[in-house]
């Protein structure tokens, strides 16, 4: 279900991938209407709970997204109603204390003036690594609760500013929770040093990403899927 390649608005470069832990993988990453014209947007997902019952949730979410996105584009709107629908389905599912829920990230990317539009419901803040050196962490909204978890949602989108060549990267908690072979976490500093060293190319920069991981765990069997966005403003 993952799109063989991702477009984006002018003016940017995007590149992402999903490594599952195992066979059938949680994680996905998707497509969307922007919410205005000439807008691209991409979301990013990570369901709760592992194999079949997690690749279910992940092709619900993806349904739900891409049906709800035809007609509402404003994304507080299609957010309220996602996180509706997915809790309704966890409800008869496993009742109102059981099934999966969704982390999700959402990016807008609006077409060559570098303003980027951004959500999050469970997801870690993304990374921008300034043109001049400089590493920072989006802000996070005040609520941030994973799509499907509480009957409301509310969740808020937020801006950020991106000058020509400063790179973007957003990535699942499958990323930092990563575990070396003696228990050691990847976390966010070693992901910022990771950052800091990458290459400025989108797929330069995830591949490094990927290299650093594999290299860290040594072989260890994943516990986590795996899902990186990379965006570099171009002009």
């Amino acid at each position: 279900m993952l799109p063989s390649s991702v477009t984006t608005a002018a003016g940017w470069d995007l590149v992402a991938i999903c490594r599952p832990a195992r066979e059938i993988g949680g994680d996905f990453y998707t497509e969307l209407p922007g919410p205005a014209a000439g807008e691209r947007a991409l979301a990013y997902g990570d369901v709760s709970g592992k194999s079949i019952s997690g690749a279910l949730m992940m092709m619900a979410a993806h349904e739900v997204l891409h049906s709800l996105a035809l007609t509402h584009r404003d994304p507080e709107e299609l957010l309220r109603l996602a996180n509706a629908r997915l809790h309704a389905l966890r409800r008869r599912e496993r009742g109102a204390r059981g099934g999966s829920f969704v982390a999700l990230g959402y990016l807008a990317f609006s077409p060559e003036c570098g303003t980027l539009r951004y959500s999050l419901a469970g997801q870690p803040p993304p990374l921008i690594r300034r043109a001049a050196g400089s590493i920072e962490a989006l802000r996070m909204p005040d609520h941030r609760v994973p799509l499907g978890a509480l009957r409301f949602g509310g969740h808020e989108v937020l801006t950020a500013s991106l000058a020509p060549g400063d790179l973007l990267l957003a990535y699942s908690d499958g990323v930092v929770d990563a575990v070396s072979p003696d228990g050691e976490f990847f976390g966010e500093e070693r992901l910022i040093r990771v950052l800091d060293e990458c290459p400025a190319e989108p797929a330069q920069a995830v591949n490094w990403v990927v290299e650093a991981l594999e290299g860290f765990t040594r072989g260890h069997t994943p516990y986590d899927d795996v899902t990186l966005v990379v965006a570099r403003r171009s002009v």
